[in-house]
Parts: structure tokens; sequence; C-alpha cells
């Protein structure tokens, strides 16, 4: 089930007579089953933690806490008679308030209050069932959710054992929510910042090594066919071997003049 949140906020106006009229359809002791959330059940009975409850419950009590709560908290403390038509509190309520007392109290406050729903929970019924309940004490709608809710995270608060069937209590945030709830306001989370690549600097690749036994078996081949040509020169059987020398030795030289125009100018 849906924990619902805290509503401590808004200042409104409440009158007694409104809180017993709210739970004038059931039936234990005219008021209908608590559907505030169990949350803020817990967090009105703390206000009283530290003084115990006041003799009588008054409007300057629970003004930090807005109408529509004041009428459904008043409206469960009379389900479980703690209170009377007046709002004079009776003794079990300051057990209820009392921390170390709280459990145990509660327990029998449910014992009281629930014995069908109780019954089912032992006999391992399904939440169809369970909210049967609590339509037949003149609840209707979203009402009986919050009902079956408030029963269920009471009694797992009290220790009771429920059907399996029954939902779980749920403390998480709402499905679809985009933020943390924190005293009962909405905290935004930024979004996660989307990682911007980073640039690479471009870089050369180095030359490749060089083959120096390659390279070296090239310079003696060069080297024959130099000494290969000066023999020639030495002959004198070719006038244009000495271009062919430079050439070879990475010079430029004028270019070689074809045989047959050496003959025609001899």
């Amino acid at each position: 089930m849906i924990d619902e949140e805290v509503t401590l906020v808004t200042e409104e106006p409440y009158a007694p007579e409104e809180s017993v009229a709210a739970g004038s359809s059931g039936s234990n002791g005219g008021s209908a089953p608590p559907y505030i959330p169990f949350s803020t059940f817990q967090t009105l009975l703390d206000k009283m933690t530290e003084h115990g409850p006041p003799s009588q419950l008054e409007r300057d009590f629970f003004k930090s806490a807005a109408g529509s709560v004041q009428v459904q908290f008043l409206g469960a403390l009379k389900f479980f008679d703690l209170v009377d038509e007046k709002l004079r509190t009776h003794e079990r309520l300051a057990a209820l308030v009392d921390k170390e007392t709280r459990t145990a109290t509660l327990r029998v406050l449910i014992e009281e209050a629930y014995p069908e729903a109780l019954r089912l929970g032992q006999d391992r019924a399904t939440q169809a069932q369970l909210d049967r309940v609590f339509q037949n004490k003149g609840l209707n709608g979203d009402t009986v959710r919050k009902a079956a809710s408030f029963f269920i995270q009471a009694a797992t608060f009290a220790e009771i054992p429920l059907s399996p069937y029954f939902a779980k209590p749920r403390t998480a945030a709402r499905a679809g929510s985009t933020g943390r709830r924190i005293n009962g306001a909405a905290k935004k989370v930024a979004p996660a910042k989307k990682a911007v690549p980073q640039k690479r600097e471009a870089r050369s690749d180095p030359p490749p090594p060089r083959d120096e036994a390659a390279a070296d078996s090239i310079d003696s081949k060069r080297l024959e066919y130099v000494n290969l040509l000066l023999g020639l020169v030495k002959d004198g059987s070719d006038e244009n071997l000495l271009n062919r020398i430079e050439r070879v030795l990475g010079f430029e030289g004028p270019a070689e003049t074809p045989p047959e125009d050496a003959a025609a100018n001899n």
C-alpha cells in the first residue's frame, strides 16, 4: 500500500462536532475505521510525547495541521475509544503516546477494534476480502484503500502477523516521482549531467623505423654501379657517362645526347 505523505501545513479551523460527524457511518462507537495516513497518525501522537496528552483536545493544539487532518486524527482516536464525545482524553491515550508502550498498546487496540480483519489475516485471505470488510462498514472508493492501508501498517507496527496476500505497506517514493520527500516537502533532484566527450588532440604517427640492412644494400649496389661507369669513362666509349654518374650521385647534369645526334655532330 502507498504510504501517504504527512500533511502538517496550512491552518484550518475545525469543530469537535465535525469530527464526530465525519465518522458517524461506522459501527465502532459511531466512528468509521481510520483512513488517515499511519505516518501522520504517529506524527500527531509524537506531538504529545513530551508532556503527555492534554486532558481535553482543543483547536490550538492542532493548529499546525490542516483541518482535514485534524478531523481524520480525531476520528481515529474516537474509533479506538481514546477520547469521548467532547474530546476529553482517556488514560489509554497516554499509553499510546508513550513510545515505550506504544507498540503493546496499539496491539491491544487493534485486537479490540478489528476482529473481522484479524480473522481474515489469520486465514490467509486476499486483499479483496479485506477491502470488503471496510466496504461493509460504510466506506467506499479510495477511502476503502486508505482504511485498509492504515490497518495493515498499524498491525505491522504492532507486530501482528497478517495474511501474506494483503498488500504490503510501501515506504519508497511514489512511482514517477522525480525527487525525494523531506519533511513532507518534495525536494527536486537535479538530473545527471551528460558527459561531454573530450576532444582528442590530433597526433601524427611516427615514421616507420629505417631498415638499415636494406639501406646498406642499396648504397652498396649504387657504389658498384658508379665504379662500373667510371671504368667505362676511362675507356672513352660513351661521352654521356659522366652525366649518368652525376645523376646517380644526386646531381642534376645536362641531358644526355642521343648517340645518333653525337655522331652527326662529329
